[in-house]
Parts: C-alpha cells; sequence; structure tokens
C-alpha cells in the first residue's frame, strides 16, 4: 500500500525554510641518436615547476596566458608575456605541457625582469619535452619565438611530438607460492601491459602498484618488488620491461585479540569471519569489519596485522574498538504533506546487556497521526545478519479517507541471503476504524512475508540503481481472524543516469487482496491511491473505489506507474518533471487516474529534499496540490 513519508521530517521546517533561502634565442637541440635510456623508476606526468619566489601560480585550465611582469620603474620597460602552446590537439596533453613551463609562473610577478623573462624562456622547451617523457613521447621536437608585438613579449612554443613509445618486451615473472596463485595472475591480466600498446609511467606504476596490492590483499606480506626496470629506447620508440617479485609464503590467521571493548571476548569471536590458521585473505578483514560496523555497538573500529609478532607464516589480528554513546535520543518538529505539523521524540539503546540486545523507541504526534512503538531486538552474529525482533505499537491514524486505531504486536525474524533482506513474522492487529463512512472492528492474527533487495551506486544520491519490496499476508477465520483473507503487494524503484546532468526515475506498485468479509479489513490491509508517494495531485490514500454513500471505501487492486525526469542545474539543485497513473480498484471500477507536475530537488545536509507542484488533472479544474518529500530515492 502506498505510505506517507513520515521518516526524517523533523527537520522539515528548517530544511524547507532552507531551500527558500539558497536559492627567445633558439632552444638547444637534443640528440636523436639510437640510445637507449634505461630508467630503473620512471616518473609520473609532469607537475607544475615550483614557481620562483614571489610568483603566482596561473589556473591549470588556461591553454594560451598572459604573464605580467614590472621592471625598474625608471625603464618604462614592457611588462606583459602571454605563452601559448601549439601543434597539440589533445587538450589535457596540452594543459600538461602547460603546468610545466615554469615562465608562465610569473604571470602576475610585478619584479621580474627581462632578462629573468629571457633565461626560462629559454628552460621552457626541455621542460616541455620533459613534461612529455612520462606520457610516451621520447622524440618532441619544439620550435620557440619570444618577441614583442604591441608591446607585449609573446612566447610562442610549437611542439612536435613524435611517434609515441610503445611495448616492445615485457619480463614479468613471481617467485614462491604467489607464483601459482589465481588471483595474482588476474590482476596481472587486468593491468594489461602488453606488447605492442603505448607506454607511459602512470600505466606502468599503476601496474605495479596493483600487483602489490593483491599480493598484499592475499597474504604475502613479505612480498617484495625485486626488479623494475624499464628500457626506452629512444630513436626506435620501444620501451623494455622488467618486473621480478619474491612473493614469499603466504601466512595464515593465528590470534585475533579484540581490545577497548565492552563485551566479552567469548561475545566477540563470534563476530571472525574466519577461522584461526586459515589462509590469510584481507578481504575476510573488510568483511569483519563491515560486521563490526553494521552491529552499530562501536563508534572506532581498526583491525590490522600485527606483521612484528608473526611467527613461521603466522600473524595474529589486532582489533581496537571503542564503544559507541550506549543511549540515542532523538527529538524535534515535524512535518509531512501527508500527515501535518507535529512533534516526535525517540530513545534507542545500542545495547542493553552483555549478550548485545537492542531496545527501540519512537513516539509522533503530528496533526493526522499519533504513533507509540516499542521494539526488542535479539542480533545472530552469522553470516546472514540475522536478526530476531518483538514489536508493540499502537497507531490513531486519519485520512482523507479512512480513520483507524490499531494495536498491534508481531514477533519475527529478518536475515539476508544473496542480496536479499527477508523477514518472516507473526501479526496480531487490532482495533477500530472507519471507512467510507462505515465504522468497523476487527481482530486479526496473521503471518507476513517481506523481500527487499537493493542495489546502488550512491545509497544518498544514486545515478544508477533499483530496489523491490514483496510483501505477503494471510489469515483465517478458523485461526483467530475475523475473517479469512490474502493480501499481497509488489513495489519497484529504478534509477537510470542519461548522462551526468540528467536522471530517470521509474517506479511502480501493484498489490491484490482477497477476504471473505471485507469490510473486517481496516485500512492497512486495504488498497489506497494518491499522496507523496503514489499520485502526486491527490490527497493522501484519498483514491479508491467509491461505495454507495459516494465515499471511497479501499480498494481490492491497486496499480500505480510513475516517470521522472530529472535535470541538474549545479550539484546541489535540480528540476524536475513528471507523470503519475494509477488507482486503486474493486472488480466493478476501473477510473484511471494522472497527476502531472514539476518539482524542484535540493541535495540538502540531512538528505535529498523534493518540492512537488503537481496538477490532478482528471478532477474538475485541475486543482494544484503540494508536496514535500524528504529521503532517499531508493
Amino acid at each position: 500500500m502506498a505510505q506517507s513519508n513520515y521518516s526524517a521530517v523533523r527537520f522539515a521546517p528548517l530544511v524547507l525554510f532552507g531551500a527558500l533561502v539558497l536559492g627567445c634565442a633558439s632552444p638547444s637541440k637534443r640528440a636523436q641518436t639510437d640510445e637507449s635510456a634505461r630508467l630503473i623508476e620512471p616518473t609520473p606526468p609532469t607537475q607544475a615547476l615550483p614557481a620562483p619566489a614571489g610568483a603566482t601560480p596561473a589556473k591549470t585550465s588556461e591553454v594560451s596566458e598572459g604573464v605580467a611582469a614590472t621592471t625598474a620603474a625608471a625603464s618604462n620597460r614592457v611588462n606583459r608575456v602571454f605563452t601559448t602552446v601549439e601543434g597539440i590537439a589533445d587538450r589535457d596533453i596540452r594543459l600538461n605541457v602547460l603546468k610545466a613551463i615554469e615562465l608562465r609562473a610569473l604571470k602576475r610577478n610585478a619584479k621580474a625582469t627581462d632578462a629573468q623573462l629571457r633565461r626560462l624562456y629559454r628552460r621552457a622547451p626541455k621542460q616541455i619535452r620533459t613534461s612529455l617523457e612520462p606520457l610516451g613521447y621520447y622524440q618532441v621536437k619544439v620550435k620557440s619565438s619570444f618577441a614583442l608585438q604591441d608591446g607585449k613579449y609573446r612566447a610562442v612554443f610549437t611542439v612536435d611530438l613524435g611517434p609515441k613509445t610503445k611495448i616492445n618486451l615485457v619480463e614479468y615473472s613471481i617467485e614462491g607460492e604467489a607464483a601459482s596463485d589465481k588471483t595474482v595472475a588476474s590482476a596481472w591480466k587486468r593491468v594489461a601491459l602488453v606488447k605492442g600498446q603505448g607506454f607511459d609511467h602512470a600505466r606502468y606504476e599503476n601496474a605495479k602498484a596493483e600487483i602489490q596490492r593483491t599480493l598484499q590483499q592475499r597474504g604475502y606480506l613479505d612480498a617484495e618488488l625485486l626488479e623494475r626496470r624499464v628500457e626506452v629506447k629512444r630513436a626506435q620508440s620501444l620501451a623494455d620491461i622488467y618486473l621480478k617479485w619474491n612473493g614469499g609464503v603466504r601466512y595464515r590467521y593465528g590470534a585475533t585479540i579484540f581490545e577497548g571493548g565492552q563485551f566479552s571476548d567469548a561475545f566477540m569471536q563470534r563476530y571472525l569471519t574466519y577461522e584461526q590458521d586459515d589462509l590469510y585473505s584481507q578481504s575476510k578483514l573488510l568483511s569483519l569489519q563491515q560486521r563490526l560496523v553494521d552491529a552499530d555497538y562501536f563508534s572506532v573500529i581498526e583491525i590490522a596485522p600485527e606483521l612484528e609478532q608473526s611467527k613461521e607464516g603466522v600473524v595474529p589480528i589486532s582489533v581496537q574498538l571503542v564503544p559507541a554513546k550506549q543511549s540515542i535520543y532523538t527529538y524535534g518538529l515535524s512535518f509531512g504533506t501527508d500527515s501535518g505539523a507535529g512533534v516526535r521524540a525517540g530513545l534507542d539503546r545500542r545495547w542493553v546487556n552483555a549478550s548485545g540486545h537492542k531496545l527501540r523507541s519512537a513516539a509522533e504526534f503530528s496533526q493526522r497521526r499519533k504513533s507509540l512503538a516499542i521494539g526488542y531486538d535479539i542480533p545472530r552474529v552469522d553470516k546472514y545478519r540475522t536478526l530476531y525482533g518483538l514489536n508493540l505499537s499502537y497507531l490513531d491514524q486519519e485520512t482523507d479517507t479512512s480513520r483507524s486505531k490499531l494495536a498491534r504486536l508481531s514477533a519475527g525474524v529478518s536475515r539476508e541471503k544473496n542480496d536479499w533482506r527477508q523477514s518472516l513474522a507473526l501479526q496480531w492487529l487490532s482495533g477500530d476504524f472507519e471507512v467510507g463512512g462505515e465504522n468497523g472492528s476487527s481482530t486479526l492474527f496473521y503471518p507476513e512475508l517481506i523481500l527487499y533487495k537493493r542495489q546502488a551506486d550512491d545509497l544518498l544520491y544514486p545515478r544508477e540503481g533499483y530496489a523491490i519490496t514483496f510483501s505477503a499476508r494471510a489469515g483465517a477465520e478458523a485461526l483467530l481472524s475475523d475473517t479469512s483473507f490474502a493480501n499481497a503487494n509488489v513495489e519497484a524503484r529504478y534509477i537510470h543516469s542519461l548522462s551526468e546532468k540528467q536522471r530517470l526515475l521509474a517506479r511502480t506498485s501493484f498489490g491484490a487482496v482477497y477476504a471473505q468479509n471485507f469490510d473486517a479489513l481496516p485500512p492497512e490491509l486495504r488498497f489506497f491511491a494518491g499522496g507523496d508517494r503514489s499520485l502526486r495531485g491527490y490527497g493522501y490514500q484519498e483514491l479508491g473505489p467509491i461505495n454507495e454513500a459516494g465515499l471511497v471505501s479501499g480498494g481490492k487492486y491497486l496499480a500505480v506507474i510513475s516517470g521522472e525526469y530529472e535535470y541538474a542545474l549545479n550539484e546541489t539543485w535540480a528540476v524536475a518533471g513528471f507523470a503519475d497513473v494509477g488507482n486503486a480498484f474493486d472488480a466493478r471500477s476501473s477510473d484511471i487516474k494522472t497527476g502531472l507536475g514539476a518539482g524542484l530537488r535540493w541535495r540538502s545536509p540531512v538528505g535529498v529534499v523534493r518540492i512537488d507542484l503537481a496538477s490532478a488533472i482528471d478532477e474538475e479544474g485541475s486543482p494544484l496540490r503540494l508536496h514535500l518529500i524528504i529521503g532517499p530515492d531508493l
């Protein structure tokens, strides 16, 4: 069923307020004889050379620029120099060359003399050639001129890159156990240093780093790079690469020692993702760290192998912990277009005993919603992140079409498997309600299954991702329920980027319910449409089948489809246009409703804020409705 947005809204008034307020002589020639340059450690691409004392660095985005220089006042000489690089089509390479020219650093140096400018001009060709060598260009030719034109000095450097050096030979080897390690072999394939490929120092350095990193991650903690050599034959534009490692022995895990935590060692050992004496793998340590983060017991977690204490290929693991605050208090004002203004408060206890049990409580009092909820969780330390929970809640809620006062007691278990969060619970629901002008009261006891999966490149502001939620529940009159029923619902969200500034967002909701006595179902087990996360342009849950009294009574089926196009104005603000189509139905009606509108998006410090203005185009006069939503897209 469509749900109103009640989470993360206590800051909404502040967020909304913030959203409204923010609204020379020829250079010496370089010898081109058939020589070999032996480079033990090739340097990375040239960075800007240090500027002379008093110089101000130029902006790196400039391709043709001027440099100010002032001589002694009595000389009255011209004091500006423009530096231009020609002959290089690639903008990134051209910028890299400009950064290497020391002459440009005198751009705003008022004390630079003509002699200084000419001296730096004579150095520039060598600086240009040096900057291009790390990119694989070893036969660079530079023609230059330095002339006075229109009262200003103009330094022009015309660059002929020459042929790019290619890899002629790669000799790569690893000694020890790592020679037969498939993961290390796969890493070498990924770095792709192969004959015939263009040579540049950055790729070479990345290749070395990738192999060394993989060896460390796989437990070859003593791995050593024995040979690292590149021989460049300038005249032939060829490079020979020689790389040789001694991988050494692959380590195994020793004892894992937990220090600084609030729980016993026996309790903490249950979080380990490996056994003592297993082969070392950094990925298992990362999994251990993630488990400890997910437990939400600690503010600091530091995991490291104790190499100084290792013996005979066995390394102990140190885990340093700092307890988090045990109690979390939340309170503040809240506002939602579906719930109205109100206040919220909550108290969570991260742990209540030595077994790590957790306690949750929250209360809300707003214009159209009053609620109180208490939950007790028992985490189980396993690979499925299993959690047993007991929850008690009371809800007094009023919408455009219904009013309900319901108490709920549930007990269940949830776990993660194959990227799905699976929850199974027994629910007891009892209370009074009014729907479509008719009063009702019922008690229902039923099992509930919820499956949830989310994948995204960024959970706060995803550019690619999706989320799927499937829920099903069923009760029987013979098993403590006032009526037999079955209810199922699926909701899917999808986000795709068309470009750096454009996103497409799609959302669908489909549901169906069967009930032997439909009137005995409370509003939350019927289907309604309309609201912030359903059909914008309409009030929360104001859409659905009409009863004989002319009032919305809730439907047996739900179908809602939404599409949205978003365009980013900058890193903080975006605009969007959207269309929402669908309704809640029963067997006698299929009245499709449509909402069209536009909105503003703000990536605020407390989450994405969506301010939408939507029109209910199927209603007389196509009335407009404002929607305010705070929270993640998925």
